[in-house]
């Protein structure tokens, strides 16, 4: 069935927050703009699915409401960018969301298993995948696209309930609901402007003076990207910002020496690009960026982050827990130079690896390896890692 109208989209809404939960998926494109365009939105109660056409309906404010409705269970699979979306919508939080994936990576299904890998193993239904890179946005839909889209939400009700027993079962629906918790924190949403250089890959390779200008430019391409619904990389790609950082520019004309700069660009953004690079060569070196470290820069930390990553996966293993949801590379590295190297600031907040279940599963162990308490042992018999206390 599809919801092209007002008084159905109403009745529907009425009927969903009457159940008090229902699963939910979208179909949006976001290649060509810097807003995701929502082309579908698909919605399923345990007896029937259903579509909504958001160009057919101009006010979606009564689906939207269930979207923010505490009260109103939402069942998805790897929900973020669907929750990005309806917060850009209506710029607030969405409330009282169940992710598949979430779920199935803490009852020790995998990382990142799929939707149609957990409908497979739940109901012994393999979904097609022929309509995955299809345009949503042209109409009509075909029967295949629509079947397509229906299967996303259909089975999202038999896999949230197997998925819900089996974390019951393992004494983890504690542990979901603290994993589920991003969902409802606002940072999640909204991204901070000054951190936005650390996702450029090149960034590593700049000095201090250098970041200090790449974290001004890429403020300013963000906020260009958002005013303009552009991808950031029509504004200007990553490398032609870092070469800009180096080159830190004083003149229209060195702006356009710049490969990858179009003249249009320079015209249309020149000022502000030269005043960005002022902002960030007036700071005073106490002010720059610390340099981004990479991987080997400090080998003998390397090594002992290696040695935390197999006591890592060796616990993830045991609780059947996927180990990118204990802690990250990143994460262990930041715990060892804490430890090891006394860099400790008690404004920063706590490492995820230390508080709530995860302290307890993994994050005690490593404090106590790296604070010489306990050691690392190779039990032969079992072919297993252990970690045992020191005499």
């Amino acid at each position: 069935m599809l919801i092209r109208s007002a008084s159905a989209l109403e009745s529907l809404v009425q009927e969903l927050r009457a159940l008090g939960r229902f699963a939910l998926d979208t179909e949006f494109i976001r290649e060509k703009t810097y807003r995701p365009q929502l082309c579908l939105i698909q919605v399923a109660t345990p007896e029937k699915a259903l579509l909504i056409d958001p160009f057919a309906i101009t006010d979606l404010s009564p689906f939207l409401e269930l979207i923010l409705d505490p009260g109103v269970q939402k069942v998805l699979h790897s929900g973020e960018q669907d929750m990005e979306i309806f917060f850009a919508m209506t710029r607030r939080i969405p409330a009282n969301i169940f992710d598949t994936q979430v779920a199935a990576a803490l009852s020790g299904r995998g990382e990142s298993v799929s939707y149609a890998r957990l409908v497979e193993d739940v109901t012994h239904k393999k979904l097609s995948k022929v309509e995955t890179f299809t345009d949503w946005a042209k109409r009509p839909l075909t029967p295949q696209q629509v079947d397509y889209a229906l299967d996303d939400v259909r089975y999202l009700h038999p896999v949230e309930v197997t998925l819900k027993r089996q974390l019951e079962l393992m004494g983890r629906l504690d542990w979901l609901k603290d994993e589920l918790g991003f969902y409802e924190d606002m940072s999640h949403y909204v991204k901070d402007p000054s951190r936005l250089y650390l996702k450029i890959r090149s960034a590593v390779k700049l000095e201090p003076r250098e970041l200090a200008v790449l974290r001004e430019l890429a403020a300013w391409r963000e906020a260009e990207a958002e005013q303009l619904d552009w991808p950031r990389g029509r504004v200007l790609l990553d490398e032609s910002l870092v070469e800009l950082a180096r080159r830190a520019p004083t003149s229209l004309e060195a702006i356009g020496a710049v490969r990858g700069i179009h003249p249009q660009l320079v015209k249309r953004c020149g000022e502000e690009i030269l005043r960005r690079v002022q902002v960030a060569r007036s700071l005073e070196p106490s002010h720059y960026p610390t340099p981004i470290e990479r991987r080997a820069s400090d080998h003998e930390l390397s090594l002992v982050v290696d040695l935390l990553e197999v006591v890592l996966r060796a616990r993830a293993a045991e609780a059947q827990v996927a180990p990118a949801y204990l802690a990250s590379r990143k994460d262990l590295t930041e715990l060892a130079r804490q430890e090891l190297r006394g860099d400790k600031d008690p404004t920063r907040k706590l490492p995820a690896l230390l508080v709530g279940w995860r302290r307890k599963l993994a994050g005690e162990s490593l404090l106590e390896l790296l604070r010489g308490h306990s050691q690392v042992l190779i039990d032969a018999a079992k072919a297993k890692v252990e970690v045992i206390r020191r005499d």
